[in-house]
């Protein structure tokens, strides 16, 4: 009898052992990859989406466990998307008590998705999804994280998803651990071991009825893919991970490569399109979905991609977000970005010491006064080396410019066709001569005749007006 009560003892403070090193194991999991991708680097509060399910309810478990070891704020925050009728409003009302009872701030929005996305002309996931992300950076500061639930398999579910649609590396890459201040602690914890996690430490959570069904692209792939893949590699979690992590590896180099070509190739008016035709397909091809997401803020699609390829020899393209790309004389560009500039020739006449119009501001200055404004201004010329009047105007047939370095004087023309200048706005661009020949061109400077020397008493700064 007393050796059974000392086995069933035994076995109980083994079992509870156990469960202690299972939720240290989970833990220490999640701070390794916290460490591994820096995610805490100058946190003080982490904003926690929390939707009330397993993968949230285990991460903002582990997080509010570790706040005091990083000295960080938990703040929850929970979406009702208001799509489930008396469900949204069951997972709203678990999400009140658990932060409740766990003393954790909490932040709650309502919103009629399903309405709402209709009135934006998008789908119902694409308006939530951004609802959420907008909501989340709302409440941010400069030292907050926005901490969502994606897990491991979440990772693999959007790999296989971007990779039936035909999607490159990036896509391949799936779900990043990190993008710019949101973090996914949970990246590399399979669902399963979110779901023992909760179990063991007594975690309750909702189950959202939707993730049932296969009414939705995600869930299929769940059910049917996941499970199949599984069959083939038992496996599959830790081959995954082990293939996503050397595919994104890849794409932080290309990423590297690509931000290199991309500046050297940009022009101030557009893009060297002649270098860019001559790229290796990966890099030209990274280019210009970069060229395209930095002006329509979406990521184009590769059919948009080999639009622009296939008039990199001249041609105009329309693109999405109704932006069209030309590109001419070697140079690509969007037609939204030309700003041909509206002004009348006219003779310059100082008011004081300041001449200025919409473009252009024209200042004297004496030598004292020229030390203080050197900096600020676009270019300097000697006044006493202008020859009568001055007039402010557009480019004339024949207009020459001696440059200062090379002293080599060349025809303004040949200087636009040299510097790439969009033919469209060639005549807006500023024009200062005197009454013997040009002295000043915006985008090209002074010429060699009017530059300030050491014997200089007078200045002309002139500055472009904002």
């Amino acid at each position: 009898m007393v050796l059974q009560q000392m086995f069933t003892l035994f076995s109980i403070k083994t079992i509870h052992c156990l469960l202690l090193w299972r939720k240290s194991e989970m833990i220490c999991k999640v701070k390794k990859t916290l460490c591994r991708f820096s995610m805490l680097n100058g946190a003080t509060e982490i904003i926690v989406g929390f939707s009330g399910g397993a993968d949230s309810t285990c991460l903002l478990y582990i997080l509010n466990s570790l706040k005091d070891e990083f000295n960080l704020k938990i703040h929850a925050v929970h979406i009702n998307h208001c799509l489930r009728g008396e469900e949204s409003d069951r997972d709203e009302n678990f999400v009140r008590d658990f932060c409740d009872k766990n003393s954790i701030m909490l932040s709650v929005l309502r919103a009629d998705v399903l309405n709402e996305a209709k009135k934006a002309g998008q789908s119902v996931e694409e308006y939530a999804r951004n609802l959420r992300y907008d909501y989340f950076q709302s409440l941010s500061t400069e030292t907050s994280k926005i901490a969502t639930a994606h897990n491991l398999n979440d990772c693999e579910e959007t790999m296989i998803f971007n990779l039936a649609r035909g999607s490159g590396l990036k896509g391949l890459c799936s779900i990043p651990a990190v993008r710019g201040n949101i973090i996914r602690p949970l990246i590399e914890c399979t669902r399963d071991e979110i779901e023992i996690f909760c179990k063991e430490n007594n975690l309750q959570y909702v189950t959202d009825s939707t993730n049932l069904t296969d009414d939705y692209t995600r869930n299929k792939i769940r059910h049917n893919i996941i499970p199949l893949l599984k069959e083939l590699n038992p496996s599959f979690d830790t081959s995954f991970l082990r293939c996503v992590t050397a595919l994104r590896e890849d794409e932080f180099f290309l990423e590297k490569e690509t931000e290199k070509f991309y500046n050297s190739i940009n022009l101030d008016f557009g893009f060297d399109a002649d270098v860019l035709s001559r790229a290796d397909n990966a890099l030209k091809n990274r280019v210009i979905a970069k060229i395209i997401y930095d002006k329509c803020k979406s990521l184009p699609e590769m059919k948009h991609i080999e639009m622009v390829v296939s008039i990199l020899s001249g041609g105009k393209a329309e693109i999405i977000s109704g932006e069209t790309i030309v590109v001419r004389r070697g140079i690509l560009y969007f037609l939204s970005d030309l700003v041909c500039k509206n002004f009348t020739e006219e003779k310059i006449i100082f008011s004081g010491n300041v001449w200025k119009n919409d473009f252009v501001k024209l200042e004297l200055n004496n030598e004292c006064t020229q030390k203080i404004y050197k900096d600020m201004v676009l270019s300097t010329l000697d006044w006493d080396k202008i020859n009568g009047s001055l007039f402010l105007r557009k480019r004339h047939d024949g207009d020459k410019i001696t440059l200062p370095v090379r002293k080599v004087t060349k025809s303004l023309k040949k200087l636009f066709n040299e510097m790439k200048i969009i033919p469209e706005t060639r005549d807006s661009l500023i024009v200062l001569a005197d009454e013997t020949s040009v002295v000043w061109v915006e985008g090209i400077g002074a010429d060699s005749r009017v530059v300030p020397d050491k014997n200089t008493r007078k200045f002309i700064n002139i500055s472009m007006v904002d």
